[in-house]
């Protein structure tokens, strides 16, 4: 008997035909769940909503097929937590997808959630990456704009970030580094 198990969801458009929606294997020897492209994402969360399996799946999917990542990212997004995604995204972000991601609403999403985070979070790390990287002219305006609601790790991450970028808003305090134009102080002499 084969420890593995295929869900297949059909379909009916009439009595004589039929479509495949969505399959998936299930591997319950090893109780994982195998994608066999990022869209079967949705169906198992459905069918596993409150369980990590389905996370785990696009995980090992995303390494075997790392073109996937930004649309396994986006996907994310919008069935987990918004930081989730992170580690789908930031990896996809390079100068040659830059001009298209950097835009992406997901992208935006996730990285302000990201901020949000503790210091030591890996996906705080992930979110500062991307704010610091080839998006950062993209993502500052909306990372600036996110201190209205924010909570204490979001300021100071932000902060941050935003501080390396000499663009700090002035609930940052002031920045370590003097302005290039201000003129140099020096000692009054006797």
């Amino acid at each position: 008997m084969s420890s593995k198990l295929t869900l297949t969801v059909i379909c009916m458009s009439s009595m004589l035909s039929a479509t495949v929606v969505h399959a998936y294997e299930v591997d319950r020897r090893h109780s994982k769940v195998v994608l066999a492209s990022v869209d079967e994402l949705e169906r198992c969360h459905e069918d596993f909503p409150h369980s990590d399996i389905c996370l785990d799946a696009l995980k090992r999917y995303v390494k075997a097929n790392p073109k996937a990542a930004f649309s396994a990212g986006k996907l994310a997004r919008a069935r987990f937590n918004s930081w989730v995604a992170l580690q789908f995204l930031v990896p996809a972000l390079t100068p040659a997808t830059a001009e298209a991601a950097c835009d992406d609403e997901d992208l935006r999403l996730a990285v302000l959630s990201g901020l949000a985070l503790p210091t030591d979070d890996p996906n705080q790390v992930l979110a500062t990456k991307a704010a610091t990287g080839v998006c950062a002219a993209k993502l500052q305006p909306h990372i600036r704009g996110g201190f209205g609601d924010a909570n204490a790790y979001y300021r100071t991450n932000a902060c941050a970030v935003l501080k390396k970028q000499n663009a700090a808003p002035l609930v940052c305090g002031p920045s370590e580094r003097p302005p290039t134009d201000a003129p140099k102080r020096t000692e009054p002499t006797k």
